[in-house]
């Protein structure tokens, strides 16, 4: 639970057993209220299930507004414009752990993904206890925002992934297909291409690429394969250009990202081009990820995405150095059998 509910534990164990209005005079209420309004980065809510398994509100503090884009007042009068900020892959994950509780009359705990004011991706911890009413089942917790958290972790597990990836030394043909669904997956992204330099084409070819296994991003990958970008055009292209990772954080409203239609079919709304540079040659490649939700280019994000180029920079300079020493090893030990021979 938040530091704050810790602390005030009398607060909490009156709010956890529903009984807030039977043992709070009104003045002491409005009090409670304010401090519920003002508690930083969470919400306290009391949910109710009634005929229809339909739900309703009856209390949410002020604070699910920074983390859902909904004021307490809309979700008051109706619940599902919260629910509806739920991710859809979270929300059939959310409504069971309620039936669940209201069978079981257990305490609900889960995490979650909730669409942000700016559309961007907040993570959600939802902690409730359920008690019986005589007309369904009544829920009394509280949300608290773990964005920041969820986000370290998962852009350490990426760090981890890609770190194992690479102590294997796999040669650089055979990494570019592990490689993109590694840092994707482990980042919770939807899909991600590599996209190789043909020198006689002078454009990016698509060598690689992976996605969750759902229809529409299959879709995606599959009516890509056949694109071909030069240098400045589209997403590959500018990346190539640049030099350094180009970020189009809302797909749907970015003039130079030419596979607009088949973003949108797929319900991608963020990407991010990620150069690969190799020493003597300049950009070789360029590992495109595309994400759900649009607003993915927060500090830290953006801090990984340069990181993974110059990883990458370094990882294909020091393959391309060990190939020259076995080249040069293996010339040497031909020249001396040679000589051996002529000896």
């Amino acid at each position: 639970s938040p530091p704050a509910l810790r602390r005030a534990s009398p607060v909490r164990d009156t709010l956890l057993a529903g009984r807030v209005k039977e043992t709070l005079p009104p003045e002491a209420d409005g009090l409670l209220r304010r401090l519920e309004d003002n508690l930083p980065s969470g919400a306290v809510f009391q949910l109710v299930r009634g005929a229809g398994h339909r739900f309703a509100f009856r209390r949410l503090s002020a604070g699910i507004a920074a983390m859902a884009g909904v004021s307490a007042g809309d979700a008051l009068s109706d619940a599902d414009r919260l629910f509806q900020r739920v991710d859809e892959d979270d929300r059939p994950r959310l409504l069971e752990a309620f039936a669940a509780s209201a069978e079981a009359q257990s305490d609900v705990d889960v995490e979650l993904r909730l669409t942000g004011p700016a559309g961007e991706v907040r993570w959600a911890e939802v902690r409730a206890r359920p008690r019986r009413t005589p007309d369904g089942v009544s829920w009394d917790g509280f949300l608290t925002d773990t964005t920041d958290r969820k986000r370290a972790e998962l852009l350490l597990a990426a760090e981890n992934r890609l770190s194992a990836l690479l102590a294997e030394s796999p040669p650089m043909d055979a990494l570019w297909a592990p490689l993109v669904g590694v840092v994707a997956d482990a980042l919770g992204w939807e899909a991600g291409e590599c996209w190789r330099l043909d020198p006689s084409a002078g454009a990016l070819k698509r060598v690689h690429a992976w996605c969750r296994p759902k229809p529409p991003l299959e879709r995606f990958v599959a009516d890509s394969a056949a694109w071909a970008f030069p240098a400045g055009d589209g997403l590959p292209g500018l990346a190539w250009q640049g030099g350094e990772p180009v970020w189009m954080p809302d797909l749907a409203g970015e003039p130079f990202f030419r596979r607009k239609e088949l973003a949108r079919d797929a319900g991608l709304g963020c990407g991010v081009g990620v150069p690969v540079r190799a020493a003597g040659l300049g950009c070789v490649a360029v590992v495109a990820l595309f994400s759900r939700p649009p607003g993915q280019d927060f500090p830290a994000m953006r801090a990984f995405m340069r990181g993974l180029g110059r990883t990458l920079s370094r990882y294909l300079d020091h393959q391309r150095a060990e190939a020259h020493l076995r080249a040069a090893k293996d010339a040497a030990e031909r020249a001396n059998r040679a000589k051996d021979l002529f000896l």
